[in-house]
């Protein structure tokens, strides 16, 4: 029995999981998500293949052509593997505009997947990258999990559109 404890817990330790955020330190911002990146970095250390994905919605992103919007950009920060896809930010109050924004986002990874590495889990930060992991999840059957880092859940002060999104 010790012997298949170690074996899962050895294999456990070699899951290659993408990170899926909004939040993520970048140039213009070099603090925002940083607690996104101090736990990629230390899953990384404990054996893990950690990819982030960073799905910036910038207000910037207007300014750019419409055929640089929410490219790929790959790219190894401190050892980790990122993806940066940005592009306009639409609103966020609109449940629409989030289940088109998330299923875009979904359709820009599965290549990525396909090609580059065997992904094991999907790893969701904040209530967007939740709603993408869903879509992803759904077209890749990858299992995923959320980290929610806002206080409106334990505050039970969830937009009723948000929440009904969110289920």
């Amino acid at each position: 029995m010790a012997g298949l404890w170690n074996d899962a817990y050895f294999n456990l330790l070699r899951m290659n999981i993408l990170f899926l955020t909004p939040w993520y330190p970048n140039p213009r911002y070099p603090l925002e998500g940083s607690f996104v990146e101090s736990q990629a970095l230390a899953l990384a250390r404990e054996g893990m293949d950690i990819t982030v994905a960073c799905l910036h919605l910038s207000p910037y992103g207007f300014t750019q052509p419409v055929r640089r919007w929410y490219r790929l950009q790959k790219s190894k920060e401190k050892k980790l593997d990122v993806i940066r896809l940005e592009g306009p930010f639409f609103p966020k109050r609109n449940p629409f505009f989030i289940k088109a924004w998330a299923q875009w986002v979904s359709r820009l990874l599965v290549p990525f997947i396909q090609k580059n590495k065997q992904i094991d889990l999907l790893h969701a930060h904040t209530q967007l990258g939740a709603i993408a992991a869903y879509f992803l999840s759904k077209k890749t059957g990858l299992p995923y999990v959320v980290t929610l880092h806002e206080s409106s859940f334990l505050a039970n002060k969830v937009f009723s559109w948000h929440s009904s999104l969110l289920k």
